[in-house]
């Protein structure tokens, strides 16, 4: 086996590792979700919790979509540098 096929697949365990940490925490969000619950004495602190959370909501599913985005970009490269180191070896 050679350097670049060992390469190749450290690449890929570590692309599937990113995508089965990001599947994890997508899981325990879901399970842990708590609705939205208007706080506040007022209108304007009920909105502005509500916005907060939303946002808060926001940025997470944002870190998620990248998490697994990166995951599968490493992973796919690593499959690409797998196949190619392959081919040389034959």
């Amino acid at each position: 086996m050679g350097l670049k096929i060992v390469l190749a697949l450290i690449l890929v365990f570590i692309g599937l590792g990113v995508l089965i940490f990001t599947a994890y925490l997508a899981y325990n969000s879901f399970v842990n979700y708590t609705p939205i619950e208007p706080r506040g004495e007022s209108l304007e602190e009920a909105v502005s919790t509500g916005v907060f959370e939303l946002i808060n909501l926001a940025a997470r599913i944002a870190f998620l979509g990248i998490m697994g985005w990166v995951g599968s970009v490493i992973l796919g490269k690593g499959m690409n540098m797998y196949i190619e180191a392959s081919k040389e070896s034959f």
